[in-house]
C-alpha cells in the first residue's frame, strides 16, 4: 500500500494541493497498478 496526493503546478510557478486526505492504493502481486482519479478541489 502507498499514499499519494496530487498537486497542480500553476503558470505563475505556485502549487495547489488537492483537498482532503491522502489517497491510498495497493499494488497487486503483479507489481502493476492503474489509477483513475479526479481532482478534489
Amino acid at each position: 500500500m502507498f499514499e499519494y496526493k496530487y498537486i497542480r503546478k500553476n503558470t505563475d510557478g505556485s502549487e495547489t494541493w488537492e483537498s482532503g486526505s491522502n489517497r491510498t492504493a495497493t499494488v497487486p502481486a503483479s507489481g502493476q497498478v492503474t489509477l483513475t482519479d479526479t481532482w478534489r478541489s
